[in-house]
């Protein structure tokens, strides 16, 4: 593998100075200063060169690229800019354990705030490689990783080293403008092959789906996601590419491809095929193996999981219960109802005033609400054409009387049932891990506008599985653990006596003002 390296052996300065003539090349007295001037105007050219290949790639959503790249872009670090930006504890010295461990203190990072965005740059987003202390024939590199890295959760610059203390630096004073002292120092370095966000997926295609979204590869392949839904139709392919970019948990590209390596590194899981390297965050439990062949749209990890229930044999075993508010219900209901995806017994009630058979079966939800499901049911299905729900649980082939105990099955899957008679073909199931979901991605946020690319008669239902992250405590062999429970919030009151009748040790009352407040709480 080769290491990125400084571009000392491009050919500006010679490649140009040949175009004038041989009278420059030969005879001029300072052809070498000629050489390095008509070099940086290669170098210049060169980034106009960048530019208009930007330009070009952005007309097209696919080829658009998502930062602005920029060869050279002058970081300037200010003395002060240093000595105002903290370490994470807010201390001007780490000492650890009084400084009984070490004999000196742990000094504070070198940190610098990164640049911020002007009339020609936005945000700087990456530096790929390298920083020089000059443009043409450096004499000192820091090396991405290894002398500097970025924070940019922190929007910060860290050097390993303070590059102040280095003599290979340009440096100039600074001086307050009102009393023209001395107040600063501040030193340039050069950064190559930047990358710089100028918003340019919004602002050329995003805009037009509504959505805006931290510029990355996922906020690209969303965008399109929405693009492909919009310009061919609402399809199953554009949901799940939608879903994978949103998530930052991707999907089989291609029509087939073959697992070839499956690797376990610290802070990322690898899955290479015969066509892509796919990269996961540990949370995520691979579920393809070596040698498996996986079709487009695939899912190599558990970390989300898209039924779409059509057919005959839908897999919805990964649920663990429906729950269905008020965007699936009508008539009234209180909160929500839960459908639960295990059997349950089905009750006999005997026969309502019309001579129909009741029954129910186990549902989570508000007992007001229980009742008035069922209710409703049996009212529906005593309507003209229809049949009650026992009636269409009799297990017999030609009933001619109403069902009794027997006649029923002992047991009924709720989430079966109301999926199997309510929303065959209509819905779409969707579980996600939120360990698993990329820093970088766009994040579940932008499940509100699923509902512009999904056909009109269909829905779905996200199912979020939240996990709490695990921490080992050591604990020696001296320390006694005691168990206690909290019973949560209990009422509490004081009782106040007349002046008259009470003890010394009771709240009394003569003439008072009594508020009553309401105080709700929520158990976490």
């Amino acid at each position: 593998m080769t290491l990125p390296t400084y571009p000392v052996f491009d050919r500006y300065g010679d490649a140009l100075i040949q175009q004038l003539g041989s009278f420059w090349y030969h005879y001029f007295g300072d052809s070498e200063k000629l050489k390095l001037l008509l070099r940086g105007i290669g170098h210049r050219h060169g980034q106009w060169y960048l530019d208009l290949l930007n330009t070009i790639a952005s007309l097209s959503r696919l080829d658009v690229e998502v930062f602005r790249p920029e060869d050279w872009y002058l970081l300037v670090l200010k003395q002060s800019d240093r000595d105002l930006i903290m370490n994470v504890y807010d201390q001007d010295d780490l000492v650890y354990n009084g400084g009984e461990l070490y004999d000196a203190s742990q000094t504070r990072e070198i940190l610098f705030p990164l640049p911020q965005g002007n009339e020609f740059f936005e945000d700087l987003a990456d530096i790929r490689f390298t920083i020089y202390n000059r443009v043409l024939y450096p004499s000192k590199t820091w090396v991405r990783g290894l002398d500097f890295d970025i924070d940019f959760d922190r929007k910060l610059i860290r050097f390993r080293e303070d590059p102040f203390l280095t003599d290979y630096v340009a440096r100039r004073d600074v001086y307050a403008a009102a009393t023209g002292t001395l107040s600063d120092e501040e030193i340039g370095l050069w950064i190559y092959k930047g990358d710089f966000d100028v918003d340019e997926i919004y602002r050329r295609f995003g805009f037009a789906v509504g959505i805006r979204a931290q510029s990355s590869e996922f906020y690209k392949e969303l965008v399109n996601a929405f693009w492909d839904s919009y310009v061919l139709g609402s399809n199953m392919a554009a949901f799940e590419k939608a879903i994978s970019a949103m998530l930052g948990i991707s999907l089989v590209l291609e029509p087939t491809e073959t697992v070839e390596v499956i690797r376990d590194e610290t802070v990322r899981k690898l899955v290479i095929t015969d066509k892509h390297v796919y990269e996961f965050l540990p949370a995520a439990n691979v579920i393809v193996a070596v040698g498996a062949v996986v079709h487009a749209g695939a899912a190599m990890v558990d970390a989300v999981h898209i039924e779409e229930l059509y057919g005959y044999d839908p897999d919805y075993s990964f649920i663990p219960a429906l729950p269905l508010d008020a965007s699936f219900l009508s008539g009234g209901y209180f909160a929500a109802l839960t459908f639960e995806n295990q059997d349950v017994d089905v009750e006999y009630l005997g026969q309502d005033a019309d001579g129909k058979t009741v029954i129910t079966f186990r549902i989570q939800g508000f007992p007001m609400d229980v009742e008035k499901f069922f209710e409703d049911i049996q009212t529906r299905g005593k309507q003209a054409g229809q049949q009650t729900l026992a009636e269409l649980l009799d297990t017999r082939e030609h009933p001619v009387t109403q069902p009794l105990p027997g006649d029923l099955p002992a047991q009924i899957n709720p989430l079966e049932f109301v999926i199997d008679n309510t929303m065959r073909n209509n819905l779409t199931l969707i579980k996600v891990r939120t360990s698993a979901i990329r820093s970088d991605a766009p994040g579940l946020a932008i499940f509100r506008h699923f509902r512009n690319i999904v056909p009109p008669h269909t829905s779905f239902l996200v199912f979020v599985e939240i996990q709490a992250a695990d921490e080992i405590v050591e604990l020696p062999d001296s320390v006694d653990e005691v168990v206690e429970m909290f019973n949560g919030i209990v009422p509490d009151y004081e009782e106040a006596l007349p002046a008259a009748a009470a003890g010394p040790d009771d709240a009394s009352y003569e003439d008072i003002i009594v508020r009553v407040y309401r105080v709700s709480e929520r158990c976490k």
